[in-house]
């Protein structure tokens, strides 16, 4: 019977990321795509629209052989929102997006210089999601820093400030429900996380100029690589004066090593972009992506936001029950 729920939980999910991916998309569509037999994609719409997490929004043009025109499918982005935070040295970022991950205010930066000042702009930035005048979905918050295993901040070389185990004491704070995730993981695995894709591995780098440094997300089929201490990733604090040679050199020995099929630069600056590709340091055949900071981390703390929301969110519990 758990075996049989599970099957359906990771049906649903399938549909709903897929509706999320390509909004329009149709049930036959959707079966083509999945693979999954169209009476379950069925099954798992019925369930999805129960939930108002999916709405019709139309239909496709009808077929040459006639018939009924194709429903489109799209995500509801009235049912909830999801907060991204991106901490670094000196600033913290956010957006505030909808279910279907439309922004619903204004990307903010905010300056800040100390931990007391990053943890309460963290507080009233998670207030004010909650009392928006949509439900809060999840929080998540990529810090440029070693998020250990239990979620506690360090410091490193690209962030001085040790936070310990910031998300209690944000939620504490906040009073925020039990049932809202609140998810802090490295701004490096964050930008991985938007470029992992199941069956390929993927390589992000987010690389800052002042303090010189370097942190590296690594994906695997899809997953993410933590390695053994949650550390995987943080490489480059240079001492030389000539650290634009010395981050080509190092950045190409990692990505000989990872064999990447993908890597994903996010940069303070994309005009610093140019001479990362320059050259024969890197293989000919390898898709390179470019971002300017902060981008992909925090789109990649939404989407842990989400991903921690999900099981949640389409009716089942941990235990495999039904909600």
């Amino acid at each position: 019977m758990i075996d049989q729920q599970k099957t359906k939980l990771r049906n649903r999910s399938t549909v709903l990321s897929l509706v999320r991916s390509v909004p329009g998309i149709s049930q036959s569509e959707l079966a083509v795509r999945t693979g999954l037999q169209p009476s379950t994609v069925s099954y798992a719409v019925r369930e999805l629209r129960d939930r108002e997490l999916v709405l019709s929004i139309g239909h496709k043009a009808p077929s040459p052989n006639g018939g009924k025109r194709p429903v489109e499918l799209a995500p509801n982005g009235a049912s909830g929102t999801f907060l991204g935070l991106s901490v670094r040295r000196g600033r913290v970022d956010q957006a505030l997006v909808d279910f279907a991950g439309l922004e619903t205010v204004p990307d903010r930066t905010v300056s800040v210089s100390t931990a007391r000042g990053i943890e309460r702009h963290l507080v009233a930035a998670v207030e004010r999601a909650v009392n928006g005048p949509a439900p809060l979905l999840g929080v998540g918050i990529a810090i440029a820093s070693v998020v250990d295993r239990l979620g506690a901040v360090h410091a490193s070389a690209a962030f001085p400030h040790s936070l310990g185990d910031l998300a209690s004491r944000v939620r504490e704070a906040v009073g925020l429900a039990d049932e809202i995730p609140l998810v802090i993981e490295n701004d490096a695995n964050c930008a991985a996380l938007t470029v992992a894709r199941p069956g390929v591995t993927s390589l992000a780098f987010v690389i800052s100029s002042a303090p010189a440094t370097i942190g590296a997300g690594l994906a695997i089929d899809g997953e993410l690589y933590r390695g053994a201490r949650n550390s995987a990733g943080e490489l480059f604090a240079p001492d030389a004066p000539d650290t634009s040679a010395a981050a080509v050199d190092l950045l190409a020995s990692v990505i000989r090593f990872a064999d990447p099929d993908t890597v994903l630069f996010v940069h303070d600056d994309l005009s610093s972009a140019e001479g990362l590709v320059a050259g024969d340091h890197l293989p000919p055949d390898l898709a390179i992506h470019h971002d300017e900071y902060p981008g992909a981390p925090l789109t990649g703390a939404v989407e842990f936001a989400y991903a921690r929301a999900l099981p949640g969110l389409i009716g089942f519990s941990e235990s495999g029950g039904r909600k």
